[in-house]
């Protein structure tokens, strides 16, 4: 391979997480077929669809300009066919697309050239570009000025709203999805968080990279009933939060947060009875830990 080719050898991934939206997925797949730069190949994985999926896509496999690959398994939630996809991806780089979005133009180009731009960093993980609705409107707030992120914090902060975000593939594979057998939700951002506390990260740029739609009953419709229905991982979601080098005022939100959503688990009496059980624990777990920092310092 002469270096011209290597140069213009596609790298990035496309993964698609899918459950029941075939009627949907072409808009997606005509997004992909109109970039200047193809990508490296699409991996769609159908989370236990029942509305023709698998036809869709095989339609895709037939005609599509790039390599298209469907894995299918019975449905165990978003970020379980995300780290499926991960697992498979090949590309230097990857985009995670929903199966109800779709790329703005040129998008590709841009996401490539940013990201190879900063190969050279081994501490930059991803690339983190501004979403907007069909209408050209931001979705959330732009950045006020690009350059490096180093905390969801700070992300959540000064630039709210959903974003599109590019990964060096490599790095990725290191921070699955967490999560519990039979719950289908976690939050995004619990990877991002992995990633920040590992002392990865990210740069920020407000050009669009992908274009969103929400969904009537998709996920970020119902997010309160889905951290209810998924209430393990929304415990241990927060859980880390708190313990994160957070302000005090994110901290105590997370605090609020197990607080509220251990009640939803427990009831209000468990609950109770669980806290009024703990404070002799406390205490004497207290008296252990002074007793271990003696102990230590005496030898």
């Amino acid at each position: 391979m002469d270096a011209d080719t290597a140069e213009n050898k596609p790298v990035l991934s496309v993964i698609t997480p899918a459950y029941n939206r075939a009627h949907l997925l072409d808009r997606a797949y005509d997004s992909l077929c109109a970039q200047s730069e193809p990508p490296l190949e699409w991996i769609i994985v159908d989370d236990g669809s029942t509305d023709g999926t698998a036809e869709k896509v095989e339609d895709f496999i037939k005609s599509g300009p790039f390599p298209v690959h469907y894995v299918y398994q019975e449905n165990q939630g978003k970020h379980v066919a995300f780290n499926q996809a991960v697992r498979l991806a090949e590309g230097e780089f990857l985009v995670c697309l929903d199966s109800d979005d779709w790329f703005s133009e040129g998008s590709f180009a841009s996401q490539v050239s940013l990201m190879k731009s900063y190969t050279s960093n081994p501490m930059i993980c991803g690339v983190i570009g501004v979403s907007k609705r069909p209408d050209g409107t931001v979705i959330g707030k732009a950045f006020p000025e690009e350059g490096l992120i180093d905390s969801a914090q700070a992300l959540g902060q000064i630039a709210p709203g959903d974003k599109a975000i590019v990964y060096k593939t490599e790095i990725l594979k290191r921070f699955p999805f967490p999560g519990f057998h039979g719950e289908l939700f976690v939050p995004q951002s619990a990877i991002l968080n992995r990633m920040f506390q590992s002392g990865y990260l990210f740069v920020s740029t407000n050009t669009a990279l992908q274009i969103i739609e929400y969904q009537e009953g998709g996920m970020t419709d119902t997010v309160l009933r889905n951290r209810i229905n998924s209430l393990n991982s929304t415990l241990q979601y927060h859980f880390e939060m708190s313990l994160m080098k957070f302000p005090m005022k994110l901290r105590l939100r997370a605090q609020s947060n197990l607080v509220r959503f251990s009640l939803h688990k427990l009831g209000v009496a468990k609950f109770l009875i669980y806290g009024i059980t703990m404070l002799p624990a406390v205490v004497i777990g207290a008296l252990f830990y002074a007793r271990d920092k003696i102990a230590g310092r005496s030898k």
